[in-house]
């Protein structure tokens, strides 16, 4: 696996514009040698397109073109590369004032991980399309990231990525077009540094997940592909979000019948950690690269895990889990051999015993007295 987040102009196809005095220094270095039109058989490229783009100050030449002339001039790509003031995609005739060298990063990460949720990657033309009901922020990140301003600002259900995102991340992360919407593009983010992650994650949240601020649930998300939800998996591991393991289920609420998924939690521990992390991330790369519609139930929810409840919860998770390790040691015990072992309340400890007895993790053999199992039986199963 090959990962290069540094782009030359020379890594992408298209057409690019130089500055007026760099235009003159290559016009004087083949006029020095050779007539234009010689120069023009030289290099395979007509002496038209040549002159026009020389002469003229807005016009753009093919960077394949480009590469032509600078090689049999034997003037460098970087000095080149210096003197590059736009850029065009192929097949387009809007301008993106980027810099090159260009280097992909966590908001193009952000733009491209819809793929992997809403998105598609069409198999032929390799055009790449969200859908949404309302597709105005992706638009809107788009717009300030390459300054593409000639966005058709009509309603509409889906937003057509411009081709550049494709081409920067192929190179990037050394993929197909066609593997963008894959487990592969998640894999090849994964040994990233985390903001990386962390856009892509936050992308698969906006289109996959589940988010209820009301209750102590985690954040459900759901896919059809097995190794597209174990590649999340390894990417929430990778950010030290803790999660539930996956749950596979049959979805019989589709219109084509039932169908297989797939679906893991992001728990409240996960959620707690994650919460700053997507402050810290807002706070570096705005809010617009953030999460969109969901943003405002995330943070609701975020709320309840740093909370007093929660941090009631979580302690009581904790105590809950030392009485179990308590009990598989000693298999008997009593309230007051419990309090001496473990710093709490009776009325506490009376209170955690009398759920535990409920869900028949353990058993009352007496007054004041508990057993972890009876008659081989614990929580239902029959134990070995």
């Amino acid at each position: 696996m090959v990962t290069n987040l540094k782009i030359n102009f020379e890594n992408l196809d298209g057409f690019v514009n130089l500055n007026k005095n760099f235009k003159g220094s290559i016009r004087k270095k083949i006029l020095s040698n050779l007539p234009i039109y010689k120069f023009a058989d030289k290099v395979g490229i007509t002496a038209v397109h040549i002159g026009y783009f020389l002469n003229n100050h807005h016009s753009f030449i093919s960077i394949e073109y480009l590469i032509k002339i600078l090689k049999e001039l034997e003037i460098s790509f970087k000095k080149a590369e210096k003197n590059i003031i736009g850029y065009r995609d192929c097949n387009s005739k809007i301008i993106y004032k980027i810099k090159f060298p260009y280097y992909f990063n966590p908001i193009d990460m952000r733009i491209i991980g819809v793929l992997i949720g809403d998105g598609n990657v069409h198999k032929t033309n390799k055009m790449l399309r969200w859908i949404q009901k309302d597709v105005s922020p992706l638009k809107k990140l788009v717009s300030l990231k390459i300054n593409y301003n000639k966005i058709n600002k009509k309603k509409s259900m889906q937003f057509v990525i411009p081709a550049f995102f494709r081409k920067i991340a192929c190179h990037s992360l050394d993929l197909k077009p066609t593997e963008l919407g894959t487990y592969k593009f998640i894999q090849r983010s994964i040994n990233l540094s985390k903001n990386y992650k962390l856009a892509l994650l936050i992308s698969l949240i906006e289109d996959e997940s589940n988010i209820d601020p009301k209750n102590y649930g985690g954040i459900n998300i759901r896919m059809s592909d097995k190794r597209i939800m174990n590649s999340i998996k390894e990417l929430c591991d990778s950010l030290y979000y803790k999660t539930s393991k996956i749950i596979k289920y049959n979805n019989k609420n589709t219109a084509y019948g039932g169908n297989i998924m797939y679906k893991i939690n992001i728990l409240s521990e996960g959620i707690y950690k994650l919460g700053y992390d997507i402050k810290n991330f807002e706070k570096r790369f705005g809010k617009n690269a953030s999460l969109w519609k969901k943003r405002d139930n995330f943070f609701k929810r975020w709320n309840t895990c740093i909370g007093k409840k929660a941090k009631k919860n979580k302690e009581g998770r904790e105590l809950h889990k030392r009485l179990i390790e308590l009990f598989k040691k000693n298999n008997v015990l009593s309230l007051n051999e419990i309090i001496k072992k473990i710093k709490i309340k009776r009325e506490r400890l009376t209170d955690l015993l009398r759920h535990m007895h409920k869900r028949k993790e353990i058993y009352r053999i007496k007054k004041g007295n508990y057993s972890y199992k009876k008659d081989g039986v614990y929580m239902g199963k029959i134990l070995s």
